[in-house]
Order: C-alpha cells, then structure tokens, then sequence
C-alpha cells in the first residue's frame, strides 16, 4: 500500500511541475511572439525576413504544446 501511495504523490508532484512549466513556457513563448511583432515595426527587409522565419518557428513550438 505504501509504494501505491509513494507513486501518487510522486505522480501528483511531477503533474503539477508539468503544469507550473508549462505555464511558464507558454509565458515565454508568448513574450518572444511580441517581441518580434514589436522588432518587425522597425526592421529592414532582411531582417523582416528572419523575424518572419523565426516568428514561424514560434508558432510551431505554440502547436506543439
């Protein structure tokens, strides 16, 4: 009974570790999306080209979680 109950709490710790990371990721994530909206507004063309390039890649990483 006790290795049952050691493996939910160590179950529940880990889920809400996930969540708290995860959380914060998405945090992350969503601070890099406006901080390349905001350096698109000011950019030459090549850099709109690599923003635009990384702005993509941002928005897989978004799909994915």
């Amino acid at each position: 009974m006790d290795d049952q109950v050691n493996k939910f709490v160590l179950q529940t710790i880990n889920e809400d570790e996930y969540g708290a990371e995860l959380a914060h990721l998405t945090d992350e994530i969503n601070e890099v999306y406006l901080q390349v909206n905001h350096a698109l507004q000011v950019a030459d063309k090549r850099e709109v080209n690599q923003l635009g390039d990384y702005k993509e890649k941002l928005n897989q990483i978004k799909k994915q979680l």
